[in-house]
């Protein structure tokens, strides 16, 4: 079976719209984006692009999960988190009875990475600088995914 990627950035400002003084634009992600679009097994998907007003098509991102084997979900650290749209399609696509619950098993053999991006060395993430790693700022995602039968 040919294994089928989705890349899911949850990044809100890829395209670095300068207007009044934005500078948030994400150099990393776009890098790794670009990387990503060189393989065709890979489908490229920018919530941040594809809902500037927050409005989730929740089958379509449905639909675009089903079809998808592994997910990388990726994006920027945002205040020890990730941009809210990323909380915002987890609270509206995983839903009861289809991502999770006695009958919800649509992601049960899928598998998830995150891939996440910061402006801090990754030495910072520790128990003497922030007061935390990155595996417990991002533990409340990784026991959602699990909660859905991902791995």
């Amino acid at each position: 079976m040919n294994k089928k990627i989705l890349a899911l950035s949850v990044h809100p400002n890829l395209s670095g719209n300068f207007t009044n003084g934005d500078i948030k634009k994400s150099f990393a992600s776009n890098i790794i984006l670009d990387e990503l679009e060189s393989h065709s097994e890979i489908t490229i998907h920018k919530l941040g692009e594809e809902y500037p007003d927050y409005n989730i098509d929740v089958k379509r991102e449905q639909d675009l999960l089903a079809n998808h084997n592994h997910i990388l979900l990726i994006g920027p650290i945002y205040w020890y988190s990730l941009p809210a749209i990323a909380k915002q399609w987890l609270d509206e696509v995983l839903l009861y009875g289809w991502a999770y619950g006695s009958e919800g098993k649509a992601l049960a053999s899928n598998t998830i990475q995150l891939v996440l991006t910061s402006g801090s060395a990754l030495s910072e993430y520790s128990q003497d600088d922030i007061g935390n790693t990155i595996d417990e700022l991002f533990i409340a995602y990784q026991r959602s995914f699990e909660y859905c039968g991902m791995t």
